[in-house]
C-alpha cells in the first residue's frame, strides 16, 4: 500500500512540475509563430495549434476551453492549452450535389437539376442523390456544421434566404458551378476557440 501511495504521488509531482513548465514556456508564445521557433528549439517538447467549435466538438475538456478567455491556459495531465481567440461564430448545416460547368452548360444543368429534385420529391434520400449525381469526390455531400463565410458567396448568399429543409439551386457563373442545395437546418451561433498547446514528454 506505502508502495501504491508512492507512485501515486510522484505521479502527481511530476504531472504538476509539466504543467508548471508548460505554463512558464507559454509566457513567451504569443501566437503560433512563436510556438513554431519554440519547438524547434525545444526538441522534447510536442506541440501544435487546433481550432475548436462548441457545435461540432464537445468533450469534456472542450466544453471549459469555451469559458476562458484569450491569454488563459488550461492544463489537463501533461498537456497545457493556450486560448488565442475565443470569438461567436455563426455556423451552416447543409448537403449538396456540385454539377461541373465544364461537362454541362447551363441548360443541361438545369435538366440534370430537375431530374434530381423529382427523384427526391420520389422519394429518394438526399444522401442517395448525391451518390448518383455529384461530382466533386463527396459521396454523401453532407458538410456537418461550418463556418458561414467559407463557402462561395452564391451559396452563402441562398443560405441565408432559404429555411431549413428546403432544395433549391445555386448557380455561380464566375466559376462555372451548378449545385443543387438542402439547407439541412437553420444557422446556429457558437464558439470558435483557437488553441495552441504544449506537451513535455516525461
Amino acid at each position: 500500500m506505502k508502495y501504491i501511495f508512492t507512485i501515486i504521488l510522484l505521479t502527481i509531482v511530476t504531472n504538476y512540475c509539466i504543467a508548471q513548465n508548460n505554463e512558464t514556456y507559454f509566457e513567451n508564445i504569443k501566437g503560433y509563430s512563436d510556438l513554431i521557433i519554440f519547438l524547434s528549439k525545444n526538441k522534447k517538447v510536442e506541440g501544435g495549434a487546433i481550432t475548436i467549435s462548441s457545435i461540432k466538438d464537445t468533450l469534456d475538456f472542450q466544453t471549459k476551453l469555451y469559458k476562458l478567455d484569450s491569454g488563459n491556459l488550461f492544463t489537463v495531465n501533461d498537456t497545457t492549452y493556450k486560448i488565442i481567440s475565443n470569438k461567436d461564430v455563426v455556423f451552416n448545416n447543409f448537403s449538396y450535389i456540385f454539377l461541373d460547368g465544364k461537362s454541362f452548360n447551363k441548360q443541361q444543368a438545369d435538366s440534370a437539376r430537375n431530374d434530381i429534385l423529382a427523384l427526391y420529391n420520389l422519394g429518394y434520400s438526399f444522401k442517395k442523390l448525391a451518390s448518383m449525381f455529384n461530382m466533386d469526390g463527396n459521396k454523401t455531400g453532407e458538410l456537418g456544421w461550418i463556418e458561414k463565410g467559407i463557402m462561395v458567396n452564391t451559396i452563402e448568399t441562398a443560405l441565408e434566404t432559404h429555411k431549413a429543409n428546403e432544395i433549391f439551386f445555386v448557380d455561380t457563373p464566375d466559376m462555372n458551378w451548378y449545385h443543387v442545395i438542402k439547407k439541412n437546418s437553420d444557422s446556429k451561433i457558437g464558439k470558435e476557440v483557437k488553441v495552441l498547446w504544449l506537451k513535455t514528454n516525461k
